[in-house]
């Protein structure tokens, strides 16, 4: 799989000219999210690309420390396919409660 330097250079070649704060966070968010355990359909290199397109369509942009949570991540969908694996980053993304 492409580390983040090459994941920068695939990403340029789909969105040439793409503003670099907004290539730096979606590509941090999105490694973080193929990192998250239990995760059965790590997101994709085309769906990163496909996501990417997806904000710049919108205007939609990250904010500087983006969390990993089903709601802080827009157009999550584009990123993750299964319904299962959103839940488990729901899950990842809450903290534990001791009984």
């Amino acid at each position: 799989f492409p580390d983040e330097h090459q994941m920068k250079q695939i990403v340029e070649v789909h969105h040439p000219g793409l503003d670099r704060v907004l290539m730096e966070r979606a590509i941090t968010l999105f490694y973080q999210l193929r990192e998250v355990p239990g995760m059965r359909k790590r997101p994709s290199t085309s769906e990163l690309v496909d996501w990417i397109r997806v904000l710049l369509a919108s205007g939609v942009t990250l904010p500087p420390e983006a969390s990993v949570t089903p709601e802080s991540v827009p157009f999550l969908g584009a990123l993750v396919k299964l319904r299962e694996d959103i839940d488990t980053l729901d899950r990842h993304s809450k903290p534990t409660r001791w009984r």
